[in-house]
């Protein structure tokens, strides 16, 4: 994402877009998830595998 200095962590990236209406991210439809990387957090919407598995 420009505006982004050196190497920003995936997660920090990841909060601050869903977090802001201006970006326009891709939002689930109600009651749906998209898979995300175990390294993101749990959010509604958002649903990353369960750490020691996969």
């Amino acid at each position: 994402m420009a505006g982004w200095e050196g190497a920003a962590y995936d997660t920090r990236i990841f909060l601050d877009v869903i977090r802001r209406q201006s970006v326009n991210f891709p939002k689930p439809p109600p009651r749906k998830y998209y898979l995300v990387d175990v390294g993101y957090p749990l959010r509604k919407g958002y649903l990353p595998p369960y750490k020691g598995q996969g």
